[in-house]
């Protein structure tokens, strides 16, 4: 007969269907309270209880004993249960003297509890499963009436459409849950599964029977030591987080976006390892480039698509004289640069080689362009610059690659002036044509403007030339110089020469 019993506690739809209703967490529920509070009063007994029945235990969803002479406890053993007689027989099992019932007359919850008079009223469900029972008891014989029967028969009764409303409810929610393409996992007060979706399952690798009921860090014990802080903080003030963590059970890391509630705690999972492994690929490979581009011999700068720097190799640092931390962060055309022709005039911005690349997609090579810094120095580069291709052929950004080649110009430039010189001396008798021809041709080789002035015959200044290397200001000199002519009576440097 017991082993019956046992057969049918353990049928698997029979478990399959209080692991759908939710009801095995363990925690007592204020809805089946006024329940158990209107049984006990209905037959004036002292104890009455809302549980259901396990394979292994009762658990108790309510529990009314005004006196305490039932305990604390949430959840009781089989062995110590009245209750799994009336689940196994699926009809009210009547007990008015325990100690001459031919069934439970040996069990242990007449002999350690003191149970002698029993009334437990099946939980049957519309599929036929026998969930739990309603059931209040005594700790004296006594006789049950047909009313008290009765009346609690419909107690029973408005618990299970309590129940039938919980699972229609679940279904629902179920149906919509195992269509999302993430993985979703309830959680109980207590960090106990009370449902997972497909895709959970699939992802933890744990079928929902095996883990529903079970506290989450009893089936993944090294998750981090009992969870992620960020979980216990949603929790503990009741706020929505997202974080990722990896757990070394299912060798994977999960994004997790956690929404808690009184009751417990929602989690959606989502598996991004293949995401982490390829960020760490990447990382690899940017470390590999970095240390490449390193050892190149020419300065190297990486440009976003904002126009801002985001690398710069150490050549880059001496040439540019200023350091990588520095640099990056800036833009291409930082007004502490300033960019000049080969010949020193002004650069305009949309002639620069990384402006030209970002407006017309293609590269630029060998472009000589200078650079004049904060201090004065000017150096002249030849200038590399090639667009990186992005998602659907848009420019995400540009590489630049630059030499010096400052000392290589300005030797060009002095073997051109020698020449261009030697030629303006020749080709004129006049001296006047001469030195004017040499003001223009040392500037801007030698200066930003030359100004030349002869002693004639009559002992005074006599202005031969004045030329600016930027045209722009050609004319600004030109009038300075006719607003304050240099006085022959005056210690200017040129009289003194």
């Amino acid at each position: 007969m017991l082993l019956d019993f046992a057969a049918t506690l353990a049928d698997p739809g029979r478990l399959a269907a209080l692991q759908g209703v939710g009801l095995l967490d363990g925690i007592v529920e204020e809805t089946f309270d006024r329940l158990t509070r209107l049984a006990a009063r209905l037959t004036g007994a002292p104890v009455s209880l809302l549980s259901v029945v396990g394979a292994h235990d009762q658990l108790f969803k309510s529990v009314y004993a005004p006196s305490g002479n039932y305990g604390a406890n949430v959840a009781a053993p089989l062995e110590d249960s009245l209750c799994r007689y009336a689940v196994a027989l699926g009809e009210p099992l009547i007990v008015e003297d325990a100690r001459t019932h031919r069934v439970v007359g040996a069990d242990a919850a007449v002999s350690r509890r003191g149970v002698q008079a029993y009334l437990g009223i099946p939980l049957i469900m519309s599929d036929g499963n026998v969930l739990g029972t309603l059931c209040v008891l005594d700790f004296q014989p006594r006789a049950w009436t047909p009313e008290q029967i009765e009346g609690a028969s419909d107690l029973a009764a408005v618990a299970v459409a309590e129940i039938e409303g919980r699972r229609s409810a679940q279904r629902e929610g179920a149906q919509i849950l195992e269509s999302i393409t993430d993985a979703f996992v309830a959680l109980n007060s207590g960090w106990s599964f009370t449902y997972l979706n497909g895709r959970a399952a699939q992802l933890l690798g744990r079928r929902p029977e095996e883990v529903i009921g079970r506290c989450m860090w009893d089936v993944f014990p090294t998750a981090n030591g009992g969870g992620h802080p960020e979980l216990h903080r949603a929790v503990a003030e009741q706020t929505a987080v997202v974080y990722e963590q990896f757990y070394s059970e299912l060798d994977t890391w999960f994004r997790v976006h956690a929404y808690p509630s009184p009751e417990g705690v929602s989690l959606f999972l989502q598996d991004i390892t293949e995401d982490k492994q390829a960020a760490l690929e990447l990382e690899q490979t940017r470390e590999r480039l970095t240390r490449t581009l390193e050892t190149v011999a020419d300065g190297l700068l990486i440009i976003g698509a904002d126009q801002r720097i985001t690398f710069a190799n150490p050549v880059a640092e001496r040439i540019l004289g200023v350091a990588a931390s520095r640099i990056v962060g800036r833009k291409h055309d930082d007004a502490r640069w300033k960019y000049l022709t080969p010949a020193g005039l002004p650069l305009a911005p949309d002639q620069l080689p990384v402006a030209r690349v970002l407006a017309t997609g293609d590269p630029v090579y060998g472009s000589a362009t200078g650079i004049e810094f904060p201090d004065g120095e000017r150096v002249v580069l030849r200038v590399n610059a090639a667009p990186l291709v992005g998602d659907h052929g848009s420019i995400a950004g540009v590489v630049v690659s630059f030499s010096d080649i400052t000392q290589r110009i300005r030797a060009e430039q002095r073997r051109r002036l020698l020449a261009e010189t030697g030629d303006a001396i020749t080709g004129s008798l006049d001296y006047h044509a001469i030195l004017a021809a040499v003001a223009r041709l040392t500037v801007p080789v030698l200066a930003d403007y030359c100004v030349v002035d002869v002693v004639n015959d009559r002992g005074s200044t006599e202005r031969v030339e004045l030329v600016h290397a930027d045209p722009d200001k050609q004319q600004l000199l030109q009038e300075i110089d006719h607003r304050y002519p240099v006085d022959p009576d005056g210690s200017h440097p040129m009289l003194r020469a």
